[in-house]
C-alpha cells in the first residue's frame, strides 16, 4: 500500500517517533550506534534437497508395468503424506540479567546453585515446547558486552557473556535488539553485543532500526516458505518502506515490534493504528513485546496481530501475577503452493507461561487448540 494513503499519512504525522517513545516509556539515546555489517542470516532450517545428475548415475529405464489380470481391480495407490507446515514461534521479553545472569555464571563456574538451576536453566521447562517449532524469535532485552558506561536513566541491563550458548540451547533461534535497553551502555556496547551474537552463532535483527537506517530483513526458507522478519523499537516511518521491500523478496513477512505502554493489558491506539499500517504496507504477521503483561491478539484483513507477549525470561517481574505471565505464540503457515496468493497464518495458538522465583519460564496448563483465522 502506498505510504500516501490518507489514513496512513495522518497516522504517521500524528505519531512521531518521539511521541511513541514517550508512550512506551522509552528514553531516546543521544548517542547513535556506528554502522556495522548487515545482520547475519542463518542457514535454512529445513532445506529442500536437490539431487545433482553429476552426483548420481542415471537410473536404468523402467520396466513396463505387468498387464492386469482379466477382471481384476487396479492396485490401490498409496496416499501421499501432506508436507509438514512451516511452524514459527515467538516469545516476549528475555532479560538474561540480574538473578538469571547470576545463576548462569555461578553454575558454569562450579559455584553452589539451587537444585532447580540445572544445565538447561532457564529454559528447562519450556525447551521441549520450543523445539517443536522451526524457528523461535524473542526480544533480547539486555546488553551482551562488558564495554561502555551507563548511558540511561532507567535500570541498565547487562547479561552473561554465555547468553548466546544458553539461548541456542533453549531453542531460541533469532533475537531482536531493537528495544529500549539496547543502548543502556552506549553505542560501543551495542556493536559489541552484535559481534558476540554473531560469533556465538545466534542471528539478530533490529540494529539498523536502532540507528535510523533502512532495515534488511532476516530471511530463511522454512518448509518451502520464504520468511522475512524485521525488528523495530517502535516502527518508524521507514518501516513501511522496509516492509514493502521485504514483501517483494519473501512469501511471508513478520514485523517484530518493541512498543506500547508498560503494564497495560490493552494495546494503545497507536499500536492498533501502527499494526494496521504495517499490514497495509505488506506485513503478514505483526508481533509485539515491551508491555510486560499479555495483550490480546486480533485479525485485520486476514492477518494476525499479536500486540504483546509479556515476559518470557525476566527476574524482578514477579511482583504481580500479571507481570509473571507471558505466552509462546505458535503459528502454522499455509504456503503459496497450497493456496493462491501469499503465504499466510493457517492457524495459531498461545501456550501460557509463568515466571518462577528465579525469573525462568514454566508452562501453565495445556496449550490452547489451534485457532483458524477469523473471518475478515
Amino acid at each position: 500500500m502506498s505510504t500516501g494513503t490518507p489514513h496512513l499519512g495522518s497516522w504517521l504525522r500524528a505519531l512521531g517517533l518521539a511521541g511513541l517513545l514517550a508512550c512506551a516509556g522509552c528514553r531516546a539515546e543521544a548517542e547513535a550506534a556506528p554502522r556495522a555489517d548487515a545482520e547475519a542470516a542463518a542457514a535454512p532450517a529445513r532445506v529442500e534437497t536437490e539431487w545433482s545428475s553429476e552426483a548420481s548415475p542415471e537410473p536404468p529405464p523402467a520396466l513396463p508395468p505387468a498387464p492386469a489380470a482379466s477382471g481384476s481391480a487396479p492396485a490401490p495407490t498409496a496416499p501421499v503424506p501432506a508436507a509438514a507446515p512451516a511452524r514459527l514461534a515467538f516469545v516476549g521479553d528475555i532479560a538474561m540479567t540480574m538473578l538469571v545472569q547470576h545463576w548462569i555464571d555461578a553454575r558454569a563456574d562450579g559455584r553452589a546453585v539451587p537444585p532447580e538451576v540445572d544445565a538447561a536453566f532457564p529454559f528447562a521447562h519450556v525447551a521441549a515446547r520450543l523445539a517443536a517449532s522451526d524457528l523461535v524469535v524473542g526480544n533480547l532485552e539486555c546488553v551482551l558486552s562488558p564495554l561502555g558506561a551507563r548511558a540511561t536513566t532507567h535500570n541498565p541491563f547487562r547479561c552473561s557473556l554465555r547468553t548466546p550458548e544458553v539461548l541456542l540451547g533453549g531453542h531460541i533461534g533469532l533475537v531482536s535488539v531493537a528495544n529500549n535497553h539496547a543502548l543502556d551502555f552506549g553505542a560501543k556496547a551495542l556493536a559489541d553485543t552484535l559481534r558476540r551474537l554473531e560469533r556465538g552463532g545466534l542471528p539478530s535483527i533490529g540494529r539498523a532500526a536502532m540507528e535510523g537506517r533502512p532495515t534488511e530483513p532476516f530471511l530463511r526458507t522454512i518448509a518451502g516458505v520464504r520468511v522475512a522478519i524485521l525488528g523495530y523499537a517502535v516502527p518508524p516511518r521507514q518501516a513501511l518502506a522496509d516492509v514493502a521491500a521485504a514483501a517483494g523478496r519473501a512469501d511471508f513477512v513478520v514485523v517484530f515490534n518493541h512498543w506500547g505502554a508498560e503494564n497495560r493489558p490493552e494495546p494503545t491506539p497507536e499500536q492498533r493504528a501502527g499494526a494496521r499500517a504495517l499490514v497495509d504496507a505488506g506485513a503478514d504477521l505483526v508481533v509485539g513485546t515491551h508491555s510486560h503483561v499479555l495483550q490480546p491478539c486480533e485479525w485485520y484483513r486476514g492477518k494476525l496481530l499479536a500486540y504483546g507477549l509479556g515476559n518470557f525470561v525476566f527476574n524482578a517481574m514477579q511482583d504481580t501475577e500479571a507481570r509473571r505471565g507471558g505466552a509462546v505464540l505458535e503459528a502454522e503457515l499455509l504456503s503459496p503452493d497450497e493456496a493462491p496468493g501469499r503465504a499466510r497464518v493457517a492457524a495459531y495458538r498461545l501456550q501460557r507461561t509463568r515466571l518462577d522465583d528465579h525469573g525462568a519460564p514454566e508452562l501453565v496448563g495445556e496449550p490452547e487448540p489451534l485457532r483458524p483465522p477469523a473471518e475478515p
